[in-house]
């Protein structure tokens, strides 16, 4: 952040010569706070860009990002290069895979369907027990997590198993384990949109 900080008045070095000091080591230490953060800004970027690749390049991620990438850079656009892991892009992936449910269940049925007729009632049946999977428990588990309880509030207990049965996490557990330990936070009043978070 840029600071608008100045020299201090030369003449406090003779009338206060410690405050002189102190605004001189004030004005030393932020100038070279912002020197090292324009240094350090490609990094960050060139960190964030690797990030926002090894989610792409996830064979679990991959048509997400291919159909709804857009989506998924919106979602993390306010949170600072710095702070954008792959966790992070991960997790905005399963959101926009759950906002998207309906449109893949969809375009999977008639895949499936074209592929063996016999099997569409099958792909119905398997997307209707979506809402009963996983233990109360678990469910309770991802709804305490600021990053769960905004995907369960976009996506939905189907929109998450989808993500789950597509390879993006190992079980509903694992994805229970994963946003309980997430750091991002969600906009309280647009779930969409992941924010940054402030490190206690």
């Amino acid at each position: 952040m840029q600071a608008d900080v100045k020299l201090p008045d030369p003449d406090l070095a003779l009338t206060d010569p410690t405050k002189y000091q102190e605004q001189l080591t004030n004005y030393l230490q932020v100038t070279q706070a912002q020197q090292i953060a324009a240094y350090a800004q490609p990094m960050f970027n060139q960190l964030a860009g690797t990030a926002r690749e090894l989610s792409k390049q996830d064979p679990a991620n991959k048509d997400i990002w291919s159909k709804w990438g857009g989506e998924i850079e919106q979602m993390v656009s306010n949170v600072p290069a710095h702070l954008r892991t792959r966790e992070l892009y991960d997790q905005a992936v399963v959101m926009v895979k759950g906002r998207h449910v309906d449109e893949i269940a969809t375009e999977r049925a008639e895949r499936l369907a074209a592929a063996n007729p016999g099997l569409a009632r099958a792909g119905g049946a398997e997307a209707e027990a979506d809402a009963d999977s996983g233990s109360a428990d678990v469910w309770a588990k991802i709804e305490s997590s600021p990053m769960g309880a905004a995907a369960l509030k976009v996506a939905g207990k189907r929109g998450i198993m989808a993500a789950v049965r597509a390879g993006a996490y190992k079980s509903l557990e694992d994805y229970a384990a994963a946003a309980t330990k997430s750091k991002a936070k969600v906009d309280p009043s647009n779930p969409n949109v992941i924010r940054d978070y402030v490190r206690k």
